[in-house]
């Protein structure tokens, strides 16, 4: 059997406790489920009775499959990419090319992406955070750690910081990200304000790729904590906003008045 689920279909007490009635139709109660369904590529059954087990605890809903195939052909139908809020690969499935995966996801979805992997060369890392890709987990992880990190990527669009859609216009090209006078290119690293280039450490090309690369749309917090490979709270979400300070000073011509970066309360 190919897809296995997190949870027994079958409506038990302790499921009402995590279910939100949302109203009454014909004298019976409407129920709504608070968790959030996932995709997760995996074949390992160890894996997915450990880490199905610690996703359960974080109020995910994880549906494995066995292959890349099926992630494309959930996230193809259109009920597919309204249920799941975010996708999880497994670089070790066989007949699996992540970067193509990746690719072949974001030609359908905005959904955010987490990769697992062994310990890998920061190459890979690097490349797959470019391709789109959200977060790379890599092992071994705590298993706690790894399901409060995939939580973090699947409420990126709740609440947090918001890269505005220029009065410019916007363009995208292969190794260009153009939003307003900013101009990104992918290829090089390098971030320019019209002509003119903007230095940028490592964590802040990651926030401004993770911001340009979808403008218009909210970023929480905890999903650019991720970008640092830490997790949201504990005075990360506290540096993040610095480094947002320090990124603002770089490309905004009145700092105090954001046209690019915005926070967004929610």
């Amino acid at each position: 059997m190919d897809i296995f689920t997190g949870k027994s279909d079958i409506l038990t007490n302790a499921d009402m406790k995590n279910r939100h009635v949302v109203g009454v139709r014909g004298g019976r109660w409407t129920a709504m489920m608070s968790r959030q369904k996932l995709l997760f590529a995996e074949n390992d059954q160890q894996v997915i009775k450990t880490l199905g087990m610690y996703l359960e605890s974080v109020e995910c809903q994880p549906v494995f499959v066995g292959d890349g195939e099926k992630i494309l052909n959930e996230l193809s139908e259109t009920d597919g990419k309204q249920a799941y809020k975010a996708v999880v690969l497994d670089t070790r499935i066989r007949e699996m090319d992540i970067n193509q995966m990746i690719r072949q996801i974001r030609e359908r979805s905005g959904i955010p992406i987490i990769i697992l992997a062994p310990e890998s060369e920061v190459t890979d890392r690097i490349l797959a955070l470019n391709l789109g890709a959200d977060d790379y987990i890599t092992e071994p992880v705590n298993p706690m750690e790894f399901a409060v990190r995939v939580r973090a990527g699947m409420r990126r669009f709740t609440g947090g910081i918001h890269f505005a859609n220029a009065s410019a216009g916007n363009a995208e090209k292969e190794d260009l990200l153009t939003i307003g006078r900013l101009t990104l290119d992918t290829k090089t690293l390098t971030l320019y304000k019209d002509e003119t280039e903007i230095s940028l450490t490592p964590i802040e090309y990651k926030i401004m790729y993770r911001l340009m690369k979808e403008p218009g749309k909210i970023c929480a917090k905890e999903d650019l904590c991720a970008l640092m490979n830490e997790p949201s709270g504990g005075g990360y979400e506290n540096a993040i906003m610095v480094h947002i300070s320090h990124l603002r000073a770089k490309i905004e011509d009145a700092p105090h008045r954001p046209v690019y970066i915005k926070n967004v309360r929610g």
